[in-house]
């Protein structure tokens, strides 16, 4: 049996994934809890809570032994939306916390920036330069 290929039926389009600017997200990092809290007690830090924008939730504090020179621990965030794991949790408005991870929420993304005007040799305007 032939199949027509002239007369197909479009495509179903797949949904558009949710694009999370860095700028609009209240974010956490494992280093602003290190520098909030002295280290006797960051070290044996179980969790945190986080609220933003009305989504409250505790995120776990895990420790990992780190395989390096140094040796020691490491201490990670873990996600609350994929339970993996993180050095920076963020809280999206409409959506709540989660980390930036593909299979988490697909990334963050970064707005580009307008470059500073300058000359050709890039020479930033009103910067001295120094020799």
């Amino acid at each position: 049996m032939a199949t027509d290929l002239t007369s197909s039926a479009p495509r179903p389009r797949r949904p558009r994934r949710q694009v999370w600017y860095r700028d609009d997200l209240a974010r956490v990092s494992i280093a602003q809890l290190r520098a909030r809290f002295t280290p006797q007690r960051f070290r044996v830090l179980p969790y945190v809570q986080l609220e933003h924008a009305g989504h409250v939730v505790d995120v776990r504090i895990v420790q990992q032994p780190c395989p390096t020179a140094h040796g020691g621990t490491r201490r990670w965030l873990l996600c609350p939306r994929c339970d993996g794991r993180a050095q920076t949790v963020g809280c999206h408005p409409e959506l709540g916390w989660a980390c930036p991870a593909l299979k988490c929420v697909g990334g963050w993304k970064g707005r580009t920036r307008q470059k500073l005007p300058g000359t050709e040799d890039g020479e930033l305007v009103g910067d001295p330069v120094t020799r």
